[in-house]
């Protein structure tokens, strides 16, 4: 005699609605419908506003003067457009989200808010009002979207989610090269660029290693894959010959370690660290190795030109605080500095063209002045800080990528200012503080669909 079966919507008739909507709703991995749906849409926005599937071809990964000066109107349409998308994702994943309670921490939403808010305020001031509303329309569709990933993940689901878009760009990067028949790493002059500058570049491949260490750090079923991602993603890192990024990625990872280990391991690390350094010492000395001048072409990573001059940064950074210190507390108005007829006039004192100070907090300064690089700062110690109090108390590995990004960013102004701007890999970390600032999707103990099944 056959045992009776249950048709799904008898079998609904006895389950409680909400299980019926979470079975309907889980798709690949385990992820809930709406997280594949937002990876998707967010994926589109970042690839079509940071990434060029032919940039390996430019030379010297340099699009011209011409060009630079073109784009201080804003960019072309296409890039415009992704930013209203991005703000539109952000607005449906808060409007997806409302069911999820409101948990907003006053001094951390403030400090959160306080940079942007400051932003509009330079409107009162800006040399180039115009230029000025449309880079805070972007600043604000981006803080839109921060705010909707925060809301509506949880913690391990942003660090998926980062992983994903990253990896996936980085990955379309490879092909692109191989594709065009550029990836040549055995070449001496090679920089592994994919689809955007090198050192842009380098910060998609750090944080992607961030990302996969983060969640190999809670991870036992996936560590082995995970730990080779990130291994995969330091190796094109070196490739990329970013000195800056990889030299913040080394720190960073120290920093963090820092955070996220017991005060035995400290010390054991410290001890251990001391005895080898002690050895490596002895042998330097004992073979007679020029210890400096090996290190300093390690250093330079093959990049010897320019490296006197910081690759020509020396002679920016004095013109940079040249303006400066003609509007030293409110600056110039929100992204409004690099006009047309600045960029001109730089490129006409170095002999050639930029349209950055190369350096984030020379960048802020120009922007919104020593109160919008205060404000900035104090947001980002005030990210790191609620991260590590997360980490501490909840024991979720996911902070570690929120505050590796944001003590990556701080090192990594010194020499970039992408950083400190508009950026995926900022916003991911951003959409982190928003989760803790305002509260968001947690997880649960009975059912973690951020736990990917791998068959």
């Amino acid at each position: 005699m056959s045992s009776p079966t249950l048709t799904h919507s008898q079998l609904a008739n006895f389950l409680p609605a909400d299980t019926c909507r979470t079975e309907a709703s889980a798709l690949i991995g385990g992820f809930p419908r709406h997280f594949w749906y937002a990876a998707i849409a967010l994926f589109l926005g970042v690839f079509f506003s940071e990434h060029d599937l032919w940039y390996s071809t430019y030379e010297d990964f340099a699009h011209g003067e011409a060009s630079i000066v073109s784009s201080t109107g804003g960019g072309n349409i296409i890039r415009r457009l992704t930013f209203f998308w991005m703000g539109g994702v952000g607005l449906t994943l808060l409007f997806v989200a409302n069911k999820i309670e409101w948990k907003i921490k006053p001094l951390l939403a403030l400090t959160f808010i306080a940079p942007l808010a400051w932003g509009w305020i330079s409107l009162l001031w800006s040399t180039e009002s115009s230029l000025c509303i449309r880079r805070l329309t972007v600043r604000t569709c981006s803080a839109l979207a921060c705010v909707g990933i925060g809301r509506l993940f949880t913690l391990k689901q942003i660090c998926w989610l980062a992983l994903f878009i990253l990896g996936g760009s980085i990955g379309i990067g490879v092909l692109a090269e191989l594709g065009l028949r550029r990836f040549r790493p055995w070449s001496g002059d090679y920089r592994f660029s994919g689809t955007q500058h090198p050192n842009p570049e380098g910060m998609y491949l750090a944080a992607c290693c961030f990302a996969a260490v983060s969640l190999a750090w809670g991870e036992k079923k996936y560590r082995a894959i995970l730990i080779g991602i990130a291994l995969a993603a330091v190796m094109l890192l070196v490739l990329t010959k970013s000195r800056s990024a990889t030299a913040a990625l080394v720190i960073t990872f120290g920093a963090v370690l820092l955070l996220q280990t017991t005060l035995r391991f400290k010390l054991f690390a410290g001890l251990s660290g001391s005895w080898l350094m002690g050895i490596v010492v002895l042998a330097v000395w004992l073979l007679q190795i020029d210890a400096l001048r090996e290190l300093g072409e390690a250093a330079l990573m093959g990049r010897k030109e320019a490296s006197d001059t910081l690759s020509g940064r020396n002679f920016i950074w004095p013109l940079a605080q040249h303006f400066i210190d003609q509007r030293p507390w409110f600056g110039y108005g929100f992204e409004s500095f690099w006009t047309a007829d600045h960029v001109q006039y730089v490129a006409d004192e170095l002999q050639f063209p930029v349209m950055e100070a190369h350096n984030g907090y020379l960048e802020v300064q120009l922007s919104t002045g020593r109160i919008g690089l205060g404000l900035h700062l104090l947001a980002v110690f005030a990210g790191i800080a609620a991260a590590a109090r997360a980490l501490w108390q909840r024991g979720d590995a996911s902070c570690g990528l929120i505050t590796s990004v944001l003590i990556y960013s701080l090192l990594s102004a010194c020499f970039e200012s992408t950083m400190f701007g508009l950026f995926f890999v900022t916003l991911v970390a951003w959409a982190g503080v928003a989760h803790l600032a305002f509260g968001g999707a947690e997880e649960d103990a009975s059912n973690q669909p951020a736990t990917p099944k791998v068959s």
